[in-house]
């Protein structure tokens, strides 16, 4: 209670096959070596302090959203 509530939702057994021109790189490239792999365990989407930041392959924030906290040790 009172910490931030960051989490992935996935499916670990639906399989994806990996595109570049579906990433968020500026560079739309199809030289990426993953380019035709296919994967297991497809995100479906992303949550940030509470608020849903991507959902089924769509960002839902402007770039920079968020903000990275190194962990305490």
């Amino acid at each position: 209670i009172g910490y931030d509530a960051d989490f992935t939702v996935i499916d670990p057994h639906k399989e994806w096959t990996f595109s570049g021109e579906d990433t968020f790189y500026p560079n739309k490239s199809r030289k990426f070596p993953e380019e035709g792999r296919t994967y297991r365990g497809y995100v479906y989407a992303t949550i940030v302090r509470g608020k849903v930041v991507y959902q089924d392959g769509r960002l839902l924030v402007p770039g920079g959203y968020g903000e990275f906290i190194l962990p305490r040790r």
